[in-house]
């Protein structure tokens, strides 16, 4: 019957389970070509390096910086098209979108349609505007036809409500209550609509810049005329071109100086012509072929009047007697040498003017000698990287002179045959063309790498502009297109939330094998052997589900550091994805308790050195063990003090000798003091680690070579039996790994619900972040201080409900004394561990942060409000510790000093940059919600404070 009933079950499954899953795969691997074909191919587009705010990156990287993080899913509906049918047909035909089914977008497919089909996008509603306020403003449905809600709007429907007279009479009510106010602000009944009114035209405003298409004659050249502006005030300067026509005079070329007046004369014509039009606010219409000979003569003809300016003040100041010459005179030669420079950047801005907008996508390496200047001004915007447009439509005596020409013939013609596929929605062509275009944007860069290093002198050049600003290799830019796709931290925080259902389940489960009260007798053991397999299934189930989410974090945080270069700890995100991990860690720990401290024991005296008691205690298990733990020591060294980071050559996370000051023949006390804490870090990193490491191998090879031997027959035996007990002891502490999911998914999902606060897109550091040593050993373990804490607070808040809601037991000794679950006492040990981590860590994380603020800002403790939260913290830390250790704290209480110490840390954490302000330590900005959830947090954290002090006084008022 039992044999049946088997077959039976395997029948079922194989039924219900195992055959869709079969015809499903069956039915993707067959159609899988067929939904390819009908999807263009963008992965060598979203691998092209572009550079943006000082980095560069692939285009699927800056697709997502510039889109932003809102859906790509758009349709027609309410795009503002109803009265016009015709039109709605062809923008259907056009973008393969109607009005009634929605199309996805990638974000890099997105920028490729806006540069190449503009027009197109005018008419399609991608334009966030969710706020109903805002759509009633602007007069468009809230509900389309089909009853959705409309999120967006279309180009095309702000231009027709700009010009409509609403809109003009409302601009002209605010203006007049804005001058009316003391303070010139925008009046409050209108304020939340400004608000949503002025994010919505921000975000056309990027839209329109970044379609600016030079070679249109409708293109607006005011930004061209607006950056002529500077260049007229100085050459209206009388002495300005009085010395400029002394110094051709003397270098005997007259015709540079006349060919630069004949420049400005022929500028000067173009903007008197449109005046007006800039007065009156009207877009400017040119030729882009006349302006940029206008240009391009006005930057030549300055470039070659810069040499000699150049060499008439180098001949003065290398001539030993300067005859004549006072110093004022000196001073005068050489402040007019930086002037002529500056007049020259000037120049060559106005000529890029013409191609770049605002918002710009800068592909290739630039030949401009300018940005790599280390006496360059940097008031005078000038980009290390060539735009698109100017490599498109440039001219090669402009702003692509010395670029191969060849190569520049090919990448537009590339170019063309992109768009012409994308248009005819031609995968094979496009993919084609656009790997053309790449590769020989690559082969172009290859040629003028070498041409960019000569631009300049020696001692002019900016060796870390030129290292920073080359052109990548692509394997690089892979890497970071894949984390992209892979989403890592998306998968770290669904797979702790499907761990954490099941082994909630578990929970519940557990619960009711141990009251065994369903059923009869006979039929009792039948359910309670089921149960307590589906238990034993989900349990596992859901704790390897939360380790694969453990490990997404952890692989998602090197895949950052792997492509920056630097520990992934440096902005809010990273911050809250690390906490997240190493609270799941100790979570995890905590739970495995029973079987892992036995075998971490031995693990840890196999791997002691061989001289040592517990290496002679461990036999020839350690011998076998020291030669992998020195490998690992020598690893470690070569790691942290000898492999170089960064850029540039000498650069160790940890010196082996103390560093001297530029200048200086010995250490300062303050580089004696970093080197030895330097020394003292890698000399626990080389202690402590390799045995980490090593533990589990000669954990596994003890219990392998004991498992093989005759004579340890009984003490397998012994063992197995110890195993299976260890087991029920794991089982037994479920809501252990209940309460460790419970924290990993809130922390890690926190980034998801306030995308706005915590930006996921890989960026570059603030200048006093780049140092890869002190970002690890100092962030790393505060942060890590914060996972301890965390946890801690889950702990505490299961532990206060448990208090509230649980069963109080009469003890013996006094019918009259009740004491709480036992439970409770267990979460008491753990957030006291937790608490000692934590502790540990604030206090050498604090030590650590006044070393790196001596090094960088020359004093060890300036009273800052994140020095001074950080105190705090570490002070109520210290105040529980000593309170539990002198007994002064109970069990409940311990709870309650545990999530003031985690309110502490939120405060410390995120509450001084987003809420205090503070000034030394200012990485983050936050918005008003932003504190009214964290207000709602605390409160509700004090609620069930509150609630739970009153049941423990009521149910057991004399015990703790």
């Amino acid at each position: 019957m039992k044999i049946r009933l088997r077959n039976i079950q395997k029948d079922v499954i194989f039924s219900f389970v195992f055959r869709p899953i079969f015809l499903f795969l069956v039915i993707f691997c067959l159609f899988s070509n067929v939904f390819a074909g009908e999807k263009m191919d963008f992965s060598m587009w979203e691998s092209l390096p572009v550079m943006h705010e000082g980095r560069i990156m692939p285009m699927e990287a800056y697709a997502r910086m510039l889109i932003g993080e809102k859906k790509l899913k758009f349709s027609l509906e309410a795009s503002g098209l109803e009265n016009m049918p015709a039109k709605m047909r062809e923008i259907e035909a056009e973008s393969k979108m109607s009005v009634d089914k929605y199309r996805r977008f990638t974000p890099s497919e997105m920028i490729f349609s806006w540069l190449v089909e503009p027009e197109m996008w005018m008419w399609i509603p991608f334009l966030s505007a969710e706020n109903e306020e805002l759509r009633r403003f602007l007069e468009v449905p809230i509900y389309g036809k089909s009853g959705k809600r409309l999120r967006h709007v279309s180009p095309y429907q702000l231009s027709e409500f700009y010009k409509s007279p609403k809109y003009q009479e409302f601009l002209k009510s605010v203006e007049k209550a804005r001058e009316g106010s003391e303070k010139n602000e925008y009046p409050q009944e209108h304020k939340e609509l400004i608000k949503e009114l002025l994010i919505l035209q921000e975000e056309e405003a990027r839209f329109q810049a970044f379609c600016y298409r030079p070679e249109r004659e409708e293109a607006d050249r005011t930004d061209f005329l607006l950056n002529l502006m500077p260049i007229f005030q100085t050459w209206e300067d009388p002495g300005f071109q009085e010395m400029l026509s002394q110094t051709a005079s003397v270098a005997g070329d007259m015709s540079s100086f006349e060919k630069l007046s004949q420049a400005m004369n022929a500028l000067r014509t173009f903007s008197s012509k449109h005046a007006g039009d800039v007065m009156q606010d009207r877009p400017i219409y040119a030729s882009l072929e006349s302006l940029d000979e206008m240009a391009r003569n006005l930057s030549q003809a300055s470039s070659e009047l810069q040499k000699h300016v150049n060499t008439r003040v180098d001949t003065i100041f290398a001539s030993k007697e300067r005859s004549g010459l006072t110093e004022e005179d000196l001073r005068q030669e050489q402040f007019f040498k930086l002037y002529m420079q500056n007049f020259v950047m000037q120049t060559r801005s106005v000529l890029y003017s013409l191609y770049d907008s605002p918002i710009t996508l800068y592909v290739i390496p630039s030949l401009d000698p300018s940005p790599l200047d280390v006496r360059r001004n940097e008031a005078v915007k000038l980009h290390p990287w060539l735009s698109l447009n100017a490599l498109l439509y440039g001219s090669m005596e402009g702003v692509l002179k010395g670029y191969p020409e060849e190569e520049v013939k090919v990448i537009r013609a590339s170019y063309a045959e992109a768009v012409r596929a994308w248009k005819q929605r031609d995968s094979a062509g496009f993919q084609k063309s656009v790997q053309e275009f790449s590769e020989r944007l690559r082969a172009a860069a290859e040629k003028i790498e070498p041409l960019r290093q000569e631009l300049l002198p020696e001692k002019r050049r900016d060796r870390e502009i030129l290292e920073n600003t080359a052109y990548p290799e692509s394997v690089k830019l892979s890497r970071e297109v894949y984390y992209y796709k892979l989403k890592p931290f998306w998968w770290a925080w669904v797979f702790p939330f499907i761990g954490m259902l099941f082994l909630c389940f578990s929970g519940i489960l557990n619960f009711v094998v141990q009251t065994d009260k369903i059923g009869k007798e006979k039929q009792r053991s039948f359910f309670m052997n089921v149960l307590s397999r589906i238990r034993t299934f989900s349990f596992w189930l859901g704790f390897i589900l939360l380790g694969i989410g453990l490990f997404e974090t952890a692989y998602g945080l090197l895949l950052r550091g792997w492509i920056m270069e630097r520990a992934p700890v440096t902005n809010s995100f990273e911050t809250i994805v690390f906490v997240s991990l190493i609270a799941g860690l100790m979570g995890m720990w905590f739970t495995l308790r029973p079987v892992l401290d036995p075998f971490f024991h031995q693990g840890w005296q196999s791997t002691a050195f061989p001289w040592t008691s517990a290496g002679k205690s461990s036999g020839v298990i350690s011998k076998v063990m020291f030669l992998p733990r020195l490998l690992c020591v020598a690893g470690i060294i070569w790691l942290f003090a000898i492999r170089g980071y960064g850029h540039g050559e000498g650069y160790n996370a940890i010196h082996l000798l103390p560093q001297v000051a530029v200048g200086a023949s010995t250490p300062v006390l303050s580089d004696v003091i970093i080197w030895l804490s330097g020394i003292l870090t890698l000399f626990i990193l080389a202690w402590w680690v390799p045995r980490f490491l090593l533990v589990p191998v000669a954990g596994v090879v003890i219990m392998w070579t004991g498992a093989l031997r005759e004579e340890n027959k009984e003490g397998l035996k012994d063992a197995s039996e110890k195993a299976v007990t260890s087991h029920e002891k794991i089982l037994q502490r479920n809501w252990f790994a209940v309460a460790t999911a419970v924290s990993v998914f809130l922390i890690s999902g926190a980034p998801f619900l306030f995308q706005e606060q915590f930006n996921q897109n890989l960026r570059n550091l603030m200048p006093i972040l780049r140092d890869n040593y002190w970002l690890a050993v100092h962030v790393m373990v505060i942060v890590g201080s914060y996972g301890a804490g965390m946890l801690a607070w889950v702990f505490a808040l299961f532990s206060l409900i448990i208090y509230t809601f649980g069963k109080y037991i009469k003890t013996e000794e006094n019918t009259l004394r009740r004491s709480p679950p036992e439970i409770c006492k267990t979460l008491s040990d753990l957030m006291y561990r937790c608490i000692q981590a934590a502790t540990l860590m604030l206090v050498i994380g604090t030590i650590l942060g006044g070393l790196w603020a001596d090094v960088s800002w020359g004093r060890f403790w300036s009273w800052d409000r994140k020095e001074v939260w950080a105190l705090i913290t570490l002070f109520i830390y210290l105040a529980i510790l000593h309170g539990r250790y002198v007994r002064l704290l109970g069990e409940f209480t311990l709870a309650i000093g545990s999530i003031l110490g985690a309110l502490a840390i939120i405060t410390a954490w995120f509450g001084v940059n987003y809420f205090i302000g503070s000034a030394l330590h200012a990485y983050g900005s936050g918005q008003q919600t932003s504190l009214i959830y964290f207000g709602i947090v605390a409160s509700l954290n004090l609620l069930l404070i509150f609630v739970a002090i009153l049941r423990y006084q009521i149910s057991a008022r004399h015990v703790e």
